[in-house]
């Protein structure tokens, strides 16, 4: 088993005389760190993320040279000392690699870059399969499903939420909750450390860096965690975290360990309670396509290896509430939907669509502003039209609106058309351009005797070679639909 070495910069009388009282006061502060077995940046790092001495001791964090780092990793292509965070069980024993050496995490002063280039800041034990990181202090949370549980990518994380009163567990990377080890190409479980724990009914918060937020990848990990977990019987949420922080960039990527510092814990709690009562459970049990929830619409997505999750399409939620018919009487009548919504808790104003417009998806930035948003990618729009379409289907009411006057045959009937509806049918929808919108006519007029003497006062307002073929034009216009034959022209006043 590799050792554990001491920092180089620990003077060697120390050593010698580490089990010995302290005499001098001046030498208290080198046995503290001395005790942790790290060198002062090493301490600097940890404490950057809010780790208390006391936590640090407990996590058993130490420093390691380079050689034992190509030891414990199985790696001859290390370069530069670092830190290493051992791994343990539930009842706090170390795991052990196949040869017997502790099981490590461990960070380099210089980290090796991947292929494509990006440096690898913690590394794991080469031909290992992975482990969660279990905090000092999480064990009894872990055995009882009554508690709740986080999850978080990287072990500072995990140690400064289990710190402050939050047990929290580390996965080996967002898609750490699965192994391949041992098993055919292109197949994975689910770690058998997470197999073994107590969920049903549990309430467990998945808490990534900020950047999920525009990582797909992340995002499709995140889904397929809370599929498996909700699978498991236990509550799941996903906890967004702001990316930014107090007098910093306002984009910055923010962990678990940074909001923590920045914002302290009642913050967090806060977070978590909103998640309880607004965001959508990862995998809700209806097994519905879509789903509507305050932050917008969702899509139930299935993934290569069965898993199941939502992912986000919209800031912004939509029903179509009616599909009108306009008739103009004159050509085929064109569809038109009438659509509500709201977006970031705004209602926003009842639209009309034409069928052209939904297709194209590009009606909620013409008609409600640059608010709403349709998610990247691009594919995005095909399922947000077929998500409106789904969740209205069983609201949505059909309307047959006629835009003209005059007469027309509906069924066995004659109804005339006028701004105030039809004459001779009730219950008909009329909707007249704007210059037609005072061509009102009562049902029944209150007096007809009145009304007819004074249509033909007209009669008296020029000679009647003028005013009687005027007004023998306007009561002829409205008959033209009911006479036959139908007279070869007709002005219409």
């Amino acid at each position: 088993m590799a050792p554990m070495e001491h920092p180089p910069d620990e003077p060697a009388s120390s050593r010698a005389e580490s089990d010995q009282p302290a005499h001098h006061e001046s030498r208290k502060k080198d046995e503290s760190r001395h005790a942790f077995r790290l060198r002062d940046r090493d301490l600097e790092d940890l404490r950057r993320s809010g780790l208390t001495e006391e936590t640090i001791r407990a996590a058993g964090i130490s420093f390691v040279t380079e050689s034992v780092s190509r030891q414990l990793l199985h790696r001859n292509d290390l370069h530069g000392d670092g830190y290493a965070f051992p791994y343990v069980d539930l009842t706090g024993r170390p795991i052990l690699q196949h040869d017997g050496q502790p099981y490590v995490n461990i960070k380099l002063d210089t980290p090796p870059c991947d292929k494509k280039g990006r440096p690898q800041k913690y590394l794991k034990p080469t031909g290992e399969p992975n482990y969660l990181y279990i905090p000092p202090g999480a064990a009894d949370a872990v055995c009882d499903a009554t508690h709740p549980l986080l999850f978080t990518e990287g072990e500072k994380k995990a140690l400064k939420a289990t710190q402050e009163g939050f047990p929290c567990l580390a996965l080996p990377g967002v898609w750490g909750f699965r192994t391949r080890k041992g098993l055919k190409p292109g197949t994975s479980l689910p770690l058998p450390q997470l197999d073994a724990m107590l969920m049903s009914g549990r309430d467990v918060f998945i808490i990534f860096d900020s950047d999920l937020a525009t990582n797909v990848q992340v995002q499709q990990a995140e889904r397929a965690f809370g599929q498996y977990v909700r699978a498991r019987g236990a509550k799941v949420y996903s906890l967004r975290l702001p990316a930014g922080l107090p007098g910093g960039p306002t984009d910055a990527k923010v962990g678990l360990d940074d909001f923590l510092q920045a914002h302290g814990p009642a913050a967090l709690h806060a977070h978590m309670e909103q998640a309880r009562t607004e965001m959508p459970c990862l995998s809700p049990p209806t097994g519905a396509l879509y789903r509507e929830t305050p932050q917008g619409l969702f899509r139930l997505k299935r993934e290569r290896d069965g898993l199941t999750g939502y992912v986000q399409l919209t800031n912004f939620t939509a029903r179509v509430v009616e599909e009108l018919q306009r008739d103009d009487g004159a050509e085929a009548p064109v569809h038109v939907l009438r659509i509500t919504g709201s977006c970031q808790g705004r209602l926003l104003p009842p639209v009309d669509v034409s069928v052209a417009q939904y297709a194209s998806m590009t009606w909620p930035n013409e008609k409600w502003g640059l608010a709403p948003a349709i998610l990247p990618p691009s594919t995005n729009k095909d399922y947000v039209r077929h998500a409106l379409q789904v969740l209205s289907a069983d609201s949505v009411q059909t309307r047959r609106i006629f835009t003209h006057t005059g007469w027309r045959r509906l069924g066995e009937r004659w109804v005339y058309f006028h701004a105030g509806g039809g004459i001779g049918m009730e219950g008909v929808d009329v909707e007249l351009a704007r210059e037609l919108a005072r061509y009102t006519l009562p049902a029944i007029p209150d007096d007809p005797r009145a009304a007819i003497l004074r249509s033909l006062a007209f009669l008296d307002v020029a000679p009647r070679s003028v005013t009687v073929p005027l007004l023998a034009a306007v009561y002829l216009a409205p008959l033209v639909a009911v006479l036959s034959p139908k007279p070869g022209f007709c002005p219409f006043l």
